[in-house]
């Protein structure tokens, strides 16, 4: 029987959608992780159903409403590049693309410091566009909005992605951090570990209201009766400093959104999963063998641009007296950096 997607997503150590889009080559993945896959899809002996696949074309073409008009997703980072630096933001941008088609909404991308511009000039070229909303990301300082925003959000629907949103505070959608932490401690709990730590930087706690390492210490007071569990500040350069933590503490498995531990853990004690096992709270397809937590980031963009199509058609904008903000929950995908104990 030849395999389906879901063989070669388990065989690959990713999900099924990774592998749609590895065998569509489809360029939001790495090529060498589309070219891994599609390899060991060929040596599972996998053929592609032509008929199936117009099908689903035809299908996917249809989904797609009329024109409805133009949204723009602007970038307040200081990076021209920033919505395209990590897989989560693609993730976003991916997902704000493809409810914008569904919707029949145009998803048009600008950098709010782009040079020879200033913000007069930007809702210029907004309004020549027909822009009726904005989809704000890159929020990395502190939560705030630069200054340069302020006029665009008096005159524009707006919303966040990926935080919420401080000064001002506008609508936001994001992954539910805190469950996201609470999950990934309940399935480290049911494959027998005993002592979880978290391994976290002090920018990204800040940044998203310290839920990951709430929702982690919970959990573990919850099922371990833990009320001090392990925990280290992370830092690039921290390598020796994790591991003299790491000797004091004796964690048995680690949460973590920072790649560099895995391999710290390796040089330290060999085969991440064998000794100490190891969980990312926010996968990607480049985590090739992680456990941990797929945070659904496509969803954030889409359900962001719901919200903003909804303050369209109430004909609201500018700063929310009282603004909401929309969760993503996260889904658990197991891989060989943990392993059942005891």
């Amino acid at each position: 029987m030849p395999p389906n997607l879901q063989d070669i997503a388990d065989a690959a150590g990713v999900g099924k959608s990774t592998v749609s889009l590895a065998l569509r080559n489809d360029p939001r993945l790495r090529e060498a992780t589309r070219e891994r896959i599609r390899k060991i899809a060929a040596e599972m002996g996998y053929q592609r159903n032509a008929a199936v696949s117009l099908a689903m074309a035809q299908i996917r073409s249809r989904g797609h409403s009329t024109y409805q008009g133009n949204l723009a997703l602007l970038n307040v980072s200081h990076h021209k590049d920033g919505l395209s630096m990590t897989s989560t933001f693609r993730e976003w941008v991916r997902g704000c693309h493809e409810r914008g088609k569904k919707l029949g909404y145009g998803v048009d991308a600008f950098w709010l410091f782009e040079p020879g511009w200033d913000v007069r000039k930007l809702m210029g070229v907004l309004e020549s566009r027909n822009i009726q909303g904005v989809l704000v990301a890159g929020i990395l300082e502190h939560r705030r909005l630069p200054p340069e925003f302020v006029p665009l959000g008096d005159r524009y629907p707006s919303v966040a992605l990926g935080v919420r949103a401080v000064e001002p505070q506008l609508h936001s959608c994001l992954n539910d951090q805190y469950a996201t932490a609470m999950t990934a401690v309940r399935e480290v709990q049911k494959l027998g570990y005993l002592n979880p730590g978290i391994v976290i930087g002090k920018h990204v706690d800040r940044l998203v209201d310290h839920r990951f390492a709430a929702g982690f210490e919970a959990m573990v007071r919850e099922l371990y009766e833990i009320e001090s569990p392990p925990r280290f500040t992370f830092e690039d350069d921290g390598r020796d400093a994790f591991l003299k933590w790491m000797g004091k503490a004796k964690p048995d498995v680690l949460l973590t959104l920072h790649d560099p531990v895995r391999d710290w853990l390796e040089t330290a004690e060999g085969k991440v999963g064998e000794g100490v096992g190891l969980v990312h709270l926010d996968l990607s397809p480049d985590h090739e063998g992680w456990a941990g937590m797929l945070q659904n980031n496509d969803l954030v963009g889409c359900r962001a641009l719901d919200i903003i199509i909804g303050q369209i058609h109430r004909n609201e904008a500018g700063v929310p007296e009282r603004p909401s903000c929309v969760m993503v929950e996260s889904s658990w995908r197991s891989g060989e950096t943990v392993k059942r104990v005891g």
